[in-house]
């Protein structure tokens, strides 16, 4: 449990108010390999936890961490559901900052997650559902993506799976930090069809389509 000391009721004194005690699940991953290891390995733990508890996985929104041991850019809020302005922060994801890292001698890297599990249990139960296995196969495409050191991942990932009806799928791949205060974010998509298979021209188009709305979001593509 963490004690969140509140401000006393009118009337009586500090020592008669309960402090706010919600349960919080702290977890911290350390690793000598790139950044995108511990990232990966802090949200499949994050989506084993919600299926465990069969809620909704929080969303990640970039920055809102102000711990002092917290990389100033490589960090995110978990909210609720989609809202990503009100006050709805029920934990944080964040890497080591690298003074903290050289002041304590470690050659490792890392990052922290945090999350009220009082907060996440209130939630209502995700529901439960299946997909079909596919009849057709399906083919699989990776975009490479330039854009600037603060573009939200969420918002390509989003570009990319509303380009074209045939997107089932989106995952991120890795991060890689460019020149002139600019990243490229790589992300692999599934085409598929419920009722065929899909000719190379229809991919073609729906690869297309996929550049038109990256470009019209700001994104270039990595040479």
């Amino acid at each position: 449990r963490v004690f969140h000391p509140i401000e006393p009721l009118a009337g009586s004194s500090a020592t008669d108010t309960l402090p706010h005690q919600p349960t919080t699940l702290a977890l911290l991953i350390a690793s000598t390999a790139t950044q995108e290891g511990w990232f990966r390995a802090a949200r499949g733990l994050l989506t084993g936890l919600c299926r465990a508890v069969e809620r909704a996985e929080p969303t990640l929104v970039q920055g809102g961490v102000s711990h002092a041991w917290a990389h100033p850019v490589r960090q995110a809020t978990l909210r609720l559901g989609n809202d990503v302005i009100g006050n709805d922060v029920i934990g944080h994801l964040a890497e080591l900052h690298p003074l903290v890292l050289g002041k304590l001698g470690l050659r490792h890297t890392g990052g922290v997650l945090e999350i009220d599990l009082d907060r996440l249990r209130d939630t209502a139960p995700a529901p439960l559902g299946y997909a079909h296995l596919p009849r057709f196969p399906a083919v699989y495409r990776d975009f490479a993506v330039v854009v600037p050191a603060d573009y939200p991942s969420l918002t390509l990932s989003a570009a990319i799976r509303e380009a074209s009806p045939l997107v089932t799928d989106v995952r991120f791949l890795s991060v890689f930090v460019l020149p002139e205060k600019k990243k490229s974010l790589a992300f692999s998509a599934t085409f598929s069809a419920p009722d065929r298979t899909l000719t190379d021209f229809e991919v073609k188009a729906a690869e297309e389509l996929i550049w038109t709305r990256i470009e019209r979001t700001g994104g270039t593509r990595r040479a």
